[in-house]
């Protein structure tokens, strides 16, 4: 067994994955939960259909439909509904930390 594989049950649950960037380089990065950036949303819903906690709704703006994205506490940050997102409009950000 890889030392590799013996991390993936604790990433899964802590949502704390590590990388190898090069010899001798660790970093460390936590996935935060994807948002919605109403002006690229096309409102195809693409990303409710897509998302298995349900945490999508469409709500009208003005004359057009955006994604909500209801309860992210609840989100497991699987990443679903980013991939489903034609326009890119879900974006998820890492933060990564250095190791000294």
């Amino acid at each position: 067994m890889s030392p590799i594989l013996s991390f993936q049950p604790y990433a899964e649950k802590t949502g704390i994955y590590l990388e190898t960037a090069g010899v001798g380089a660790l970093k460390t990065s936590k996935a935060a939960a994807p948002g919605v950036v109403a002006g690229r949303c096309s409102g195809c819903g693409r990303c409710a259909a897509a998302c298995p906690q349900h945490l999508f709704t469409l709500e009208t703006r003005g004359f057009r439909k955006a994604a909500v994205k209801q309860y992210p506490q609840r989100c497991s940050c699987c990443g679903r509904c980013v991939a489903g997102c034609p326009m890119e409009a879900i974006s998820s950000t890492a933060i990564i930390l250095p190791l000294p």
